[in-house]
């Protein structure tokens, strides 16, 4: 019993996590999806195409960070791969999804995921590096607070579950 309420306070913690609310963009096919999830696992073991995940956009800019090691290796990987996939899907990707999608990326390439467990809501903040003086360190001592508000309150769950 109480480790079942361990892991549904874990569990609640995790859910309430939405990291890129604003991401909207189709994929193109299975085929491409199935190609870029392989290829990406292959160059990072927490590769994700799923927007909620906390990996989500680090994943995406193996396909949008151009001209570094990742890029390279995703788009050798993945583009001899998508040669197999329907030409439709394909053309979907090339004209529309890998523009849609890495606009995004650029935009929110420095956010971060927060969520809040106290209030159950949860969205992106935009902790950018590359700001400066006071301005970038509350940001970003912001951010860190609220993950560790979050940490904090599910371990208050699992602490509370034993105690019962």
């Amino acid at each position: 019993m109480r480790l079942s309420l361990l892991a549904l306070g874990a569990a609640s913690y995790v859910a309430a996590q939405n990291c890129n609310p604003t991401y909207n963009v189709a994929s193109s096919g299975d085929c491409m999806k199935q190609c870029s999830m392989d290829a990406g696992k292959s160059i990072y073991s927490d590769y994700t195409l799923d927007p909620a995940s906390p990996n989500f956009i680090k994943s995406l800019s193996s396909s949008c960070y151009k001209g570094t090691p990742d890029y390279i290796a995703f788009m050798t990987s993945a583009g001899t791969c998508w040669l197999k996939c329907d030409k439709k899907q394909q053309d979907d990707y090339t004209q529309r999804e890998f523009k849609e999608s890495c606009s995004w990326y650029n935009e929110h390439k420095d956010d971060t995921c927060n969520a809040s467990s106290a209030s159950g809501s949860s969205g992106n903040s935009t902790a950018s590096s590359s700001g400066s003086g006071a301005n970038a360190s509350q940001s970003t001592s912001g951010s860190n607070h609220l993950k560790a508000t979050g940490i904090v309150a599910g371990m208050a769950v699992g602490v509370s579950a034993l105690l019962l």
